[in-house]
């Protein structure tokens, strides 16, 4: 994960869409992955959703978003994709975020991301001097 990524983990409490595959697609392009257990869609510096599967079954995904470069047209699409497939969200602290825009957003303003984009200097400044629970 990159510093300027909000990381949020994708929970699955029912199975997702025989073609959630073609929905991402769709939304973000196939990534290459690394595991065979693991795909990927996106970039890995970059926006980017990845499942992991058991047994062919998609068990748990994470979203990344860079918060370098916001798309709020990216945004809503993927969150209809989460809404349509009744994917729940959850931020880095592990709190449910509704998917909306508005929660979307409060989420991303809490993040660790968003406090390297809005200021780096001072996000490393802090970081380095043990003032942030970033590290």
């Amino acid at each position: 994960m990159a510093i300027w990524q909000a990381d949020f983990r994708l929970v699955f409490p029912q199975p997702l869409a025989r073609d959630h595959r073609t929905q991402l697609s769709a939304i973000l392009a196939p990534g290459k992955s690394w595991f065979p257990d693991l795909e990927t869609w996106g970039a890995e510096d970059s926006h980017r959703i990845d499942i992991w599967h058991r047994n062919g079954q998609p068990q748990k995904g994470n979203m990344r978003l860079d918060l370098r470069s916001p798309d709020p047209v990216l945004l809503e699409q993927i969150l209809s994709w989460v809404r349509s497939n009744g994917v729940e969200l959850l931020d880095e602290a592990g709190r449910k975020v509704e998917p909306n825009i508005g929660e979307l957003s409060l989420a991303l303003r809490g993040s660790k991301a968003f406090r390297f984009v809005e200021n780096p200097d001072l996000y490393l400044r802090r970081l380095k001097l043990g003032g942030l629970d970033d590290a």
